[in-house]
């Protein structure tokens, strides 16, 4: 995971939130997509890793001068996220595709404003979705919102939070 870091982490959101991953442009990864980018479209390889298991190493990429630029940026919202589950800033919700999960929040001011500090920060290269020959940059705030969640729906359920004792439910669903 360690040399993953040198290349652009691009977020790729789930539903579940818990199900997101980081794609890292890897020469060596063993699967082709055409991903966007601001001059257009090209090939690359990806390395796909499920974003709990990519949390820890991301937190410490912020720091690391050899990390990639887009990696260091997913670090600093890495660390924002287990700061917000830290202080218990998550919540039960239903996604979209009607799955119980936990997301970030509710968030105070000073949240909301280092959420769009983030976003306004994103390098192109850390959201250049991998996709099927279609151009697009989402939205950046929506995606650091999406990470967000996907920690805070990952982290309940982690092994290090669980113990010997099983993991807690997921949330009731509230419709």
């Amino acid at each position: 995971m360690r040399e993953l870091l040198r290349h652009a982490a691009i977020f790729e959101p789930g539903d579940p939130p818990r199900t997101g991953t980081m794609a890292f442009l890897d020469p060596e990864g063993g699967e082709r997509v055409t991903i966007a980018e601001p001059e257009g479209l090209r090939e690359a390889r990806v390395t796909r890793v499920p974003v709990n298991e990519a949390i820890a190493q991301l937190s410490r990429a912020r720091a690391d001068d050899s990390a990639h630029p887009a990696t260091r940026f997913w670090g600093t919202v890495a660390l924002l996220a287990l700061q917000l589950v830290a202080r218990g800033r998550i919540r039960p919700g239903v996604t979209s595709g009607d799955y119980a999960a936990w997301r970030a929040g509710p968030l105070d001011a000073a949240d909301v404003a280092k959420v769009k500090e983030l976003a306004d920060a994103m390098p192109a290269a850390a959201r250049a979705i991998p996709l099927e020959g279609v151009l697009l940059l989402p939205d950046a705030e929506g995606l650091v919102r999406a990470f967000l969640d996907a920690v805070a729906d990952g982290m309940p359920r982690s092994p290090a939070r669980c113990g010997p004792s099983a993991c807690p439910p997921s949330p009731p669903p509230s419709r």
